[in-house]
């Protein structure tokens, strides 16, 4: 019994199939007056609807060949700032974490040393002297003298500011001699914390990194561009730069005019507006070159499929006839290809081409009549 019910809902199926042609096949035919395909397909209006056909007439377009060139993003060197230590220091205390935003004047570090209370303790003994010495009048002192002890308490305290040392912090040295051997290091402006890998108790050597600051609000791109790609940016004053699926404009700055011997990649830099996107020094993006405009019939992915070869192809429309054309791909980019072969006018599909390929492919038909 289930046998014999499976045969009745077959043969209905077939009488609704022969009942409503239109839900059936397009029509195939053969035409031998077309030079470039020898098959075509005839299609209803309630057809072209059902499998999405979009016909428009071919026309001519500006093509704009590109190029995409990988670049990194990094700290916008007129906004950030790299603290050393001039002379051995010890990290008494930290007050912030890496990647922490701060604002100028925010403690960053408490740092400490024997070191660091010699030069403290030898500036206020050179600002002692010059005190002193300055009330002296000229009968009392040599004029070299004076100059001697201003020299000195200048030359100490630039040990001080070297170390990051504000000018209140300073000033607080005459009136509080007990704070000697220690003091906090002050945010010189606000920005995002890096580099900062020195531990509380970790001694650091003269020259080494305490922590680096950067105001990402902008950023520099760093492009290694060929000679060839080099000269697409000659005449340009900005640079298109795409990161993940976001795009953005950066004002081009300058190039290093010179190539690297390894890479034979000129340098190249812009400037970002990083305050709406919020992207980070390190990243890796890519920046889109643009070559001069090529005039042609330009077709979208879905006007092209295969022949029965391999070949592209598109389809026109011929009164009720959709015929296949073979084209030629001259480029192609971001779902856009310029092709040759078609005339401006003719009515193109520029939907559903795949469809009608795959009709004549069931059809079965050879288009070299094998």
């Amino acid at each position: 019994m289930r046998i014999y019910s499976i045969r009745v809902a077959v043969l209905a199926a077939q009488l609704l199939w022969t009942a409503f042609p239109l839900a059936g096949h397009p029509k195939v035919t053969a035409s031998q007056e077309h030079s470039h395909q020898s098959h075509e397909l005839q299609l209803t209006l309630q057809q072209q609807q059902l499998a999405g056909i979009l016909v428009q007439p071919a026309s001519i377009s500006e093509f704009w060949p590109t190029q995409l060139a990988t670049a990194t993003l990094i700290a916008d060197p007129e906004q950030s700032q790299l603290l050393t230590t001039p002379f051995e220091l010890q990290v008494l205390k930290r007050h912030v974490r890496p990647g922490q935003w701060v604002e100028a004047g925010q403690p960053l570090l408490t740092l400490g040393g024997t070191r660091l209370a010699d030069v403290q303790a030898e500036y206020l003994d050179a600002m002692r002297q010059w005190q002193r010495l300055a009330e002296l009048t000229a009968d009392s002192i040599s004029a070299n003298e004076q100059f001697i002890a201003k020299v000195r308490a200048s030359q100490s305290r630039a040990h001080l500011e070297a170390l990051h040392m504000t000018s209140a912090q300073i000033a607080s040295l005459q009136q509080q001699p007990e704070s000697l051997g220690r003091f906090e290091l002050l945010a010189p402006q606000s920005g995002v914390v890096s580099r900062l890998q020195a531990l509380p108790g970790e001694q650091l050597a003269a020259g080494s990194t305490l922590l680096g600051l950067a105001d990402e609000s902008s950023l520099w791109v760093q492009a290694e561009l060929t000679s060839s790609q080099s000269g697409l940016l000659d005449a340009k004053a900005t640079l298109l730069v795409r990161y993940e699926q976001q795009w953005a404009e950066a004002e081009l700055i300058g190039r290093s005019h010179q190539l690297d011997l390894h890479s034979r990649t000129e340098p190249w830099f812009a400037r970002l507006d990083n305050r709406a996107l919020h992207w980070h020094p390190g990243s890796f993006v890519e920046i889109v070159l643009r070559a001069e405009a090529v005039s042609g019939v330009l077709v979208p992915d879905a006007a092209l499929s295969r022949d029965a070869d391999g070949h592209w192809q598109v389809f026109v429309q011929e009164r009720e006839l959709f015929v296949p054309y073979p084209v030629e791909l001259l480029r192609s980019e971001r779902g856009w290809h310029l092709v040759q072969g078609i005339t401006p006018g003719q009515l193109l599909v520029q939907q559903g081409a795949f469809f009608l390929a795959s009709e004549l492919q069931k059809a079965g038909f050879d288009p070299h009549q094998h």
